[in-house]
């Protein structure tokens, strides 16, 4: 707004043009009419000096006003950066508009000194400064890079969320991990809340390898030096947890905790349709994998998993054979073709038979497993482990028989198939006998 203080002599020239003479306006107006122009210019007059003044101090209020706020949103903006700054957040390029009540930056890239894998692409940072009410910092479009150890990365996405002088509005977020043993893993209109030491992520949808799942919750949660990753709200409570231990003597550690729960459900979760035969089989367990830090040497990992009720994949007649409980152990190789992992070695544990094999899965866009498994008892062995049964019974009448001089086999084998292909239900074969009064192959499907 602009003010315009006029002095007599400019108002006597406006009054000479408006009136169209270039005489002097007391004569031209006559005598009564020049006292009464005096009256009223001299009362006029003796008001612009408070108009004046009025007019000066509201100026001056306005613009000790404007002087302010931009100090303070001056000293805000510093006192924000100072804070990311602390955080070892370095803002690079973008466009950056301060204004009177707010600063804004676009198309600009956030990195974070302690971790150098770290860098977030942002479409809009805007803060905005309320004197005495602090300040506000909405993040619009970003999206976060991350490489590198899982730890440290883990560890700095839970402290960065803790601002101390400008509270954060995050929208829906994008994440990208790269990590050779898992591939590509994307995160996509993450939802970030904080619940004390504990960091919650609601994706609308997560991509690994060639896999997605919708609507997925992540809880991280720091312990010791390790960091837990579980499904859900919270870590605790949680039937599968992942804890990432940092790199110690050349190889960090991942540790995938299967707590007791039900087979079929934990297997369709990641694509295997295990079939109504498994419908009462529980597992426990856990998969560990080490993660050299050199890149050039390979990873390993080893799984042991133990299965409850697994009698139900098989009919009453191989029951007392195959036992209700079942233990596999195995080394981890990832595929040569690096499609999936390679099972080298995998011992598998029954009550009666112990059996050696190997196998491969594939969690990619086509899940599928095989296993294949052989071993062998002696009839004296079969003798001491079955339980009191039929089985049993022909057992004992083979070894009575064996010293009259019968030919069957002193030895049972029992093998295993199990397959699953991608788009129909896993495929189980056991084959059993004959040897030891066992006169007939027996075979054992379940699908």
């Amino acid at each position: 707004m602009t003010y315009l203080l006029l002095d007599t002599n400019a108002l006597a020239s406006i009054a000479r043009t408006a009136l169209g003479f270039s005489g002097d306006v007391h004569r031209v107006a006559g005598h009564a009419g020049a006292d009464y122009l005096g009256r009223m210019s001299s009362r006029r007059l003796g008001q612009a000096p408070a108009r004046r003044a009025w007019r000066l101090s509201l100026t001056l209020i306005l613009g000790l006003a404007l002087a302010g706020s931009a100090y303070i949103a001056t000293g805000q903006h510093r006192r924000f950066a100072s804070e990311a700054a602390e955080q070892g957040w370095l803002l690079e390029g973008g466009n950056e508009e301060v204004g009177l009540s707010s600063s804004t930056v676009r198309d600009a890239r956030l990195s974070w000194q302690g971790a150098p894998g770290v860098t977030v692409d942002i479409e809009q940072l805007e803060m905005r400064h309320w004197p005495w009410l602090g300040s506000r910092v909405t993040v619009r479009g970003p999206h976060i890079r991350l490489r590198g150890e899982i730890v440290a990365l883990l560890r700095a996405a839970i402290g960065s969320t803790l601002w101390k002088h400008a509270p954060a509005l995050v929208g829906p977020v994008d994440v990208t991990y790269d990590h050779r043993a898992l591939g590509s893993v994307d995160l996509k209109g993450v939802v970030v809340r904080s619940l004390g030491s504990t960091l919650v992520l609601q994706a609308e949808r997560l991509h690994v390898g060639k896999r997605d799942w919708h609507e997925v919750t992540l809880a991280l949660e720091p312990r010791k030096e390790a960091v837990v990753v579980a499904a859900g709200d919270g870590v605790a409570g949680a039937r599968v947890q992942l804890t990432c231990f940092p790199s110690s003597g050349g190889n960090s550690r991942w540790l995938l905790d299967i707590l007791h729960q039900p087979v079929r459900p934990l297997a369709s979760r990641v694509g295997w349709d295990l079939g109504s035969a498994f419908d009462a089989s529980w597992v426990a367990g856990a998969v560990s994998l080490d993660i050299p830090d050199d890149a050039a040497e390979p990873l390993r990992g080893r799984m042991q998993l133990v299965v409850d009720g697994w009698a139900t994949a098989a009919s009453s007649n191989e029951a007392p054979w195959l036992g209700a409980t079942l233990s596999l152990l195995s080394n981890l190789l990832p595929a040569p073709d690096g499609r999936g992992w390679e099972l080298p070695r995998v011992e598998l544990t029954l009550p009666v038979f112990e059996l050696l094999g190997k196998g491969r899965f594939d969690l990619g866009e086509h899940p599928s497993f095989s296993l294949e498994a052989n071993g062998e008892r002696t009839c004296p062995q079969l003798q001491a482990l079955l339980p009191p049964s039929e089985a049993r019974g022909q057992v004992q009448t083979f070894l009575d028989g064996r010293q009259g001089g019968s030919t069957f086999s002193n030895r049972v084998p029992l093998g295993i198939r199990w397959h699953h292909a991608p788009g129909s239900p896993a495929l189980l074969e056991w084959q059993l006998g004959p040897g030891c009064g066992l006169d007939t192959r027996l075979t054992a499907s379940a699908d």
